[in-house]
């Protein structure tokens, strides 16, 4: 079940551009994307292997996302996590995060994966307009996010229904 968190910090609290809730709380939504999106059979290299989620370049969420999906599933596959240095080396992951940090690199990032079954997870302006998949925004204080049904469905992408129901907003392939 996919789900909305309020970010309040206490009075007089200074807010930190990335607190530790809010990367728990992304951590659980890429968690449950794994859930509510459908790769092609081709994605993966047998019936048992593992949904990889991967953080490409800068990791604000560290810790947060290894222990948000330790022992967890989706579709009756382990999950695991990976972090990378390179874009190449996203192409044999499933989901990949790229933080607000890497923003420079957005274009040289998301080029080598456009077309691959590989949901692109971002938090940039920009990450829409360079073939981004789903866009993390803070909204009144609460985490949610966007869906690029274009870039998805040219990965080969389905997403379910009900989570495109809790998106604030759905970027339609033209018709």
């Amino acid at each position: 079940m996919l789900f909305v968190v309020v970010l309040r910090a206490q009075p007089g609290e200074p807010q930190p551009r990335y607190s530790k809730l809010e990367a728990k709380v992304k951590a659980a939504y890429l968690l449950n994307f794994t859930r509510y999106v459908e790769w092609p059979k081709t994605a993966f290299s047998n019936g048992t292997a593992p949904v990889v989620i991967a953080v490409l370049g800068e990791d604000p969420l560290g810790e947060v996302l290894d222990s948000t999906v330790r022992g967890r599933t989706s579709s009756g596959r382990p999950i695991v996590v990976r972090r990378l240095g390179k874009p190449e080396e996203a192409s044999s992951c499933h989901l990949v995060f790229i933080s607000g940090e890497e923003e420079v690199h957005l274009g040289e990032y998301l080029r080598p994966l456009a077309r691959l079954p590989v949901l692109t997870v971002g938090e940039s302006e920009e990450f829409f307009e360079q073939g981004g998949g789903i866009r993390f925004v803070l909204i009144d204080g609460s985490v949610r996010f966007q869906v690029n049904l274009r870039a998805t469905q040219e990965a080969g992408l389905r997403i379910s229904s009900r989570m495109l129901a809790l998106a604030t907003d759905v970027v339609f392939p033209e018709e």
